[in-house]
């Protein structure tokens, strides 16, 4: 499959970017990007065929170390349900994935440093997920997703319920390691 699709938050409502390797991300200027990217472009210095990379201003061209850049030890087009979570704090954009159970790791996959105003040059932005392909193809179903607004859980409420019980013990050692 190929070529990803792209978590977008932009400064402009109907923006879309590049297909095939841009995968609907390339070329979106005050904008900041989660790939999931399925197909390794060797022109982005992609670190493998499956990752999950934080891109900014629409380029998904990675440093050679790849910084905020991840491999991925699960195919993202095998047909299987995936799970993937971003977070932003205001100061760090965090990106979670268990291809396992809609439970979200204690551990983010990557993270990145940011200041999302700054980016947009406003204070409002435009989400959505654009998608591209060339050559080979995939498709790239979201087939749910919702916005909360960020506030930290409890210390030891693991499940985001608001209360520590025993469901947090089960999350907590689901997650162990």
């Amino acid at each position: 499959g190929a070529d990803g699709i792209v978590f977008v938050v932009q400064s402009v409502s109907s923006g879309v970017g590049g297909g095939g390797g841009g995968i609907g991300f390339a070329g979106i200027p005050r904008s900041v990007g989660v790939e999931f990217d399925n197909w390794c472009n060797v022109v982005n210095n992609d670190p493998s065929p499956n990752h999950v990379g934080i891109d900014l201003n629409g380029s998904l061209v990675h440093d050679p170390d790849a910084d905020f850049t991840e491999p991925l030890d699960v195919s993202l087009d095998d047909g299987r349900m995936l799970y993937a979570w971003v977070d932003y704090d205001g100061t760090v954009l965090r990106v979670y994935f268990n291809a396992e159970s809609p439970i979200q790791p204690f551990q983010p996959v990557v993270k990145r440093e940011l200041d999302l105003p700054a980016i947009l040059e406003q204070d409002t932005g435009f989400v959505g997920f654009p998608s591209g392909t060339g050559a080979a193809w995939a498709n790239h179903d979201i087939v749910y997703w919702e916005y909360t607004p960020f506030s930290p859980v409890c210390f030891g409420d693991f499940d985001g319920s608001g209360v520590i019980d025993g469901a947090d013990l089960t999350a907590l050692l689901g997650n162990w390691g």
